[in-house]
């Protein structure tokens, strides 16, 4: 008699159970992240859709260049940075790249979408529907880490239902922000940007040794850093060329043009010669303050695009009538 083809009964059982496990795999375990790991093509799309969002704050500051928008911009990128910085640390602590982790980035990035659509009226008419957006955003990464924490050693207890609890606070307040006014809106989510990149630092900083070998700023973390900011930077020249190409081209339009992309390629030298790609001191306050500086960085970078590409607006038009190019 032939054997058939497929095994039935239990072995065949085993046989999906195996690739349910290899295609569904659980979180790793605090401490069991690899050391030597490269970024996957997953991060840099997700990574990708983050700076859509970016693009959408830079895009509104450049139309609203005023101590308001700018503090509007502020608000919104930090909040979008302190979402970014939470998921990509949990893919670097506990993810893998099985259709599990490709599920719950999926997510994210539906969501993020949706934060993006609202992101031009943040401060008004769709900030409700952001606060929204937002919220569910934290939700999801705080069932990501509650799912991650399960069965934690005792050493890394305490950090991990703090982390927890930081973020779902997160998630509530920003619920409860959408019922605001629009002005007091934007400063709870000041405040919710303020407490939880406090909090982020006071936990890292004292953290257990054991705790701070876990979250120790790895190769393949510094290598995500440096991709995301070579993203703003990317998306800062899209802006400026955008801004150019919307207006008539005079010769002093293309030279302030001309030099926002001069600076921004100053800016990807000095940081690449300085910090990108380069590990910071092995200590821990050092690894905190590593990653926190990215944060006016990375800002700072898209307000410089926004700041020229509005430049290249008010010029073009104090200049209409004259010759073009």
């Amino acid at each position: 008699m032939e054997e058939a083809p497929f095994p039935a009964g239990p072995d065949r059982r085993q046989r999906w159970a195996g690739v349910w496990r290899r295609l569904w795999q659980p979180p790793r375990a605090h401490g069991e992240q690899p050391r030597e790991r490269v970024v996957g093509p997953l991060e840099l799309f997700y990574d990708l859709a983050v700076v859509v969002l970016v693009a959408q704050a830079a895009h509104h500051l450049a139309d609203h260049l005023t101590w308001p928008g700018l503090g509007q911009y502020a608000v919104v990128f930090t909040l979008v940075w302190i979402a970014w910085i939470n998921g990509s640390l949990h893919h670097e602590l506990h993810g893998n790249e099985d259709a599990h982790a490709r599920s719950t980035f999926l997510l994210q990035i539906l969501i993020l979408v949706a934060m993006a659509a609202a992101i031009p009226a943040a401060g008004g008419a769709r900030g409700g529907a952001f606060a929204i957006a937002a919220a569910v955003l934290f939700a999801v990464l705080t069932l990501l880490w509650l799912l991650a924490a399960r069965g934690d050693s005792p050493e890394y207890r305490r950090s991990s239902r703090l982390f927890v609890v930081g973020t779902a606070a997160c998630a509530v307040l920003l619920a409860g922000s959408a019922a605001l006014p629009a002005g007091t809106r934007v400063w709870v989510w000041a405040g919710v940007d303020v407490a939880y990149l406090a909090g982020f630092a006071v936990l890292l900083l004292t953290a257990m040794p054991a705790q701070a070998a876990a979250a120790t700023v790895t190769d393949a973390l510094i290598e995500r850093f440096g991709l995301f900011t070579i993203i703003v930077l990317g998306e800062t020249l899209t802006g400026v060329v955008g801004g150019l190409s919307d207006r008539p081209l005079y010769g002093r339009t293309l030279a302030i043009g001309l030099v926002a992309v001069g600076i921004g390629f100053g800016v990807w030298w000095t940081y690449f010669d300085f910090a990108g790609h380069r590990r910071p001191r092995p200590t821990w306050p050092t690894n905190v303050l590593w990653m926190l500086t990215h944060l006016p960085l990375t800002a700072s970078i898209a307000a410089m695009g926004a700041a020229m590409v509005s430049l290249i607006a008010r010029l073009s038009d104090s200049r209409c009538g004259r010759r073009q190019w």
